[in-house]
């Protein structure tokens, strides 16, 4: 039913063969100086079980597709259906500071609890973005601080993005592993990351 009624209610434009249905997120909070901002989409259910993913890659590797892929898992789209629904535009992850996307539980969810994907913002292999990768790290930290007006309360999982033809992690996913992922939450992190690569599906 959840999904028939956005297909029926969303703006939508054909793209690649396939009808993209755009869901639209409302910001609902954002702080400037820092560079984050959370977005929504439906309302909370303080019922349901809410777990958070942490989305990291470095710049074109493909962070919005695999959020878009996340959004049609839990509307339980097909790969043979003839239509995506996309949460953001490609232009529209995380260029500098973080994006939060709050996709609150519904009827129909093929997943039992509400998600939150923290998109970071990408992180650079060259030498000239070590600064601002470090930058990144600490802001990550920033979102984690419970004295923070609207903190992340805890992550469940992390996940590390990848282009479909990289065999394997190079310099800039090291970076990841030991100044954000080990950093933060502990050796323990090993055990829930996940390395995702991204295909050339429009979704």
């Amino acid at each position: 039913i959840l999904k028939a009624k956005l297909l029926e209610t969303t703006d939508s434009e054909e793209l690649d063969g396939l009808k993209i249905h755009y869901l639209n997120p409302v910001e609902t909070w954002k702080d400037p100086k820092l560079q984050i901002r959370k977005y929504e989409l439906w309302e909370p259910d303080d019922s349901v079980l809410h777990k958070t993913l942490l989305l990291i890659g470095q710049k074109g590797s493909g962070k919005a597709m695999q959020i878009n892929a996340l959004v049609n898992y839990c509307l339980d789209v097909k790969w043979s259906d003839k239509y995506r629904f996309k949460l953001i535009k490609d232009s529209q992850t995380a260029k500098t500071g973080i994006n939060l996307y709050t996709i609150h539980h519904q009827n129909g969810f093929q997943i039992p609890y509400s998600l939150t994907i923290i998109d970071v913002e990408s992180f650079t292999p060259s030498h000239s973005g070590a600064r601002k990768n470090k930058d990144t790290a600490q802001l990550l930290q920033t979102i984690l601080d419970q004295n923070n007006k609207d903190p992340v309360q805890q992550v469940d999982m992390a996940a590390i993005v990848l282009k479909s033809h990289e065999e394997k992690l190079i310099l800039i996913h090291h970076f990841m592993f030991r100044n954000v992922l080990i950093k933060y939450f502990g050796e323990d992190i090993f055990q829930k990351t996940a390395i995702f690569f991204t295909h050339g599906d429009s979704c």
